[in-house]
């Protein structure tokens, strides 16, 4: 060993690989062999900067050749990996920290006139819209609403009830549909105690699509071109309409389906101040309006547009109309029973083939028109 290091010193001993940086002079902070002591070289005893060239004498060849500037850059390359990655990993513990949680669906949400739909829709983090909270509530769950305000207009897909009972709940639908019902075919939707305001612009204050139950529980509708509850179904289903006043739109509640039946109950609802027909069941409804109110219609009151379809109009009032009622079509049928028929421009109208059987408890007074019932309902 001692002989071979007495050959590098005389500079006869060559790299096996014949690296020209071997021949570099030794590197700054180390001692050249010439000026470590005897002793140390001899016997490998290190001290002081001959302790770093001893140690250098035991690294390969190929190492001991490598010049400063390359490693530096070896250094600076390493440096800047470890900086991409600690950049790398700031950012995805950024992103976690901002990135917006995931709720899962409760069966009561809330919403409110000062609350936010980044919230989970809490008692005490409310959303601000319907539509912020409908995503968050499971269905079969409850939208209810803290304090006064309006919450925008909704699109429903699933059973659900949205109540804003115990405070003014307003949903404004200038230019647009008021809630629109495309929900599942057994799925059945709630709305109660609701504000639904088109300004003069709005195309429907609730359109119904599809879903197997529709109850409209103290609303109030106004404001609307076209008809306040819209009914398009092509399945059976089932509508409720109880306590509600529809006021200023076109139309009130036109009920269709191309397929099945629309069952309908109609119960102590005020319609009034409208450019169209107060209920109108054109396919395949069968409806009863009981305890309604149905004055100043610039056309019908109820009219029946459809062969297939029956209204019974029982306990009512209707005043003030162009025409209280209406079977428009053949084979079109409306039962009128203990109900007030008065300043009518006509009171019945019935076309060839369509039915009007009356009780023989109603009250009629001034109305034009020389249409009278063509049938009797029996007393049982």
């Amino acid at each position: 060993m001692i002989a071979i290091r007495e050959k590098f010193k005389s500079g006869k001993l060559q790299s096996p690989h014949s690296n020209p940086y071997t021949e570099r002079p030794p590197r700054q902070g180390f001692m050249s062999p010439a000026n470590c002591p005897t002793e140390i070289r001899e016997n490998d005893v290190t001290s002081d900067g001959c302790t770093q060239y001893a140690h250098m004498l035991a690294w390969p060849w190929s190492l001991r050749g490598i010049e400063a500037s390359k490693l530096q850059s070896y250094r600076g390359m390493t440096m800047n990996r470890i900086s991409l990655s600690l950049i790398a990993i700031t950012t995805l513990a950024i992103s976690a920290l901002f990135a917006a949680p995931a709720y899962a669906q409760a069966t009561r949400t809330w919403v409110s006139g000062v609350g936010d739909d980044a919230n989970p829709c809490s008692r005490t983090a409310p959303c601000k819209t319907f539509a912020g909270a409908i995503s968050k509530t499971a269905a079969g769950g409850e939208i209810s609403v803290l304090d006064p305000g309006g919450f925008g207009a909704v699109t429903i897909t699933k059973s659900i009830t949205i109540n804003g009972d115990g405070t003014l709940a307003g949903i404004l639908a200038a230019g647009t549909n008021g809630i629109i019902i495309n929900a599942g075919v057994n799925d059945k939707v709630i709305i109660r105690n609701l504000s639904i305001n088109g300004a003069g612009t709005g195309i429907r204050g609730i359109h119904w699509l599809a879903g197997a139950q529709l109850t409209v529980d103290k609303v109030s509708i106004y404001g609307f071109t076209t008809n306040a509850i819209n009914v398009a179904k092509s399945t059976d289903s089932d509508l409720y309409v109880r306590d509600t006043y529809i006021t200023n739109t076109n139309a009130g509640i036109v009920m269709t389906t191309s397929a099945g039946f629309v069952t309908a109950s109609i119960d102590n609802v005020r319609l009034d101040n409208l450019a169209g027909n107060g209920i109108e069941a054109v396919n395949n409804v069968v409806a009863n309006a009981n305890n309604t109110i149905i004055a100043s219609s610039s056309a019908n009151a109820v009219i029946v547009s459809g062969g297939s379809s029956i209204v019974a109009v029982t306990n009512s009032q209707l005043y003030s109309n162009i025409t209280a009622l209406n079977a428009s079509v053949s084979g079109a049928t409306i039962r009128v029973s203990n109900s007030n028929l008065f300043q009518n421009a006509t009171a019945f109208n019935l076309a060839g083939g369509a039915t009007i059987a009356s009780g023989t408890n109603n009250k009629t007074a001034g109305n034009g028109g020389v249409g009278v019932p063509n049938a009797t309902l029996g007393n049982q």
